[in-house]
């Protein structure tokens, strides 16, 4: 006879809707969109900048291959948008109103293009 632990953690894995392909696809797809929504139901602006999101000064990178976001850079696995908002709120709190942060983490997590641009380069 199962345990109650044994019950549970049966419950949870029948509960959860996406296979490990599934999860991956709706990372790289709806999980966007599905963010920016929860964001604007607590008041909070996220748009676009490249292939990450921004909260200012927060940024906010899907990383659909680990099941994963990072948050100014780092890593998450909690992905359901009510703890990223709350994660969100917290760090811009943290922050207050300093907007060189902003261009840090901007800097520091920008892709670096090979023989066009480097991180030394103003022209890109």
């Amino acid at each position: 006879m199962p345990s109650a632990l044994e019950a549970n953690a049966h419950s949870v894995a029948e509960s959860w809707p996406f296979s490990d392909a599934q999860m991956v696809e709706h990372l790289a797809s709806a999980y966007r969109s599905e963010l920016v929504d929860a964001g604007r139901k607590a008041g909070i602006e996220i748009g676009g900048l490249d292939d990450r999101l921004t909260a200012f000064p927060v940024v906010i990178q899907i990383l659909p291959a680990a099941r994963a976001i990072a948050i100014n850079g780092k890593r998450s696995a909690a992905l359901r948008p009510s703890q990223v908002i709350e994660r969100i709120k917290a760090q811009r709190k943290a922050a207050g109103a300093r907007p060189q942060q902003l261009i840090d983490t901007l800097y520091r997590t920008r892709p670096v293009r090979r023989g066009r641009c480097s991180r030394t380069s103003t022209s890109c």
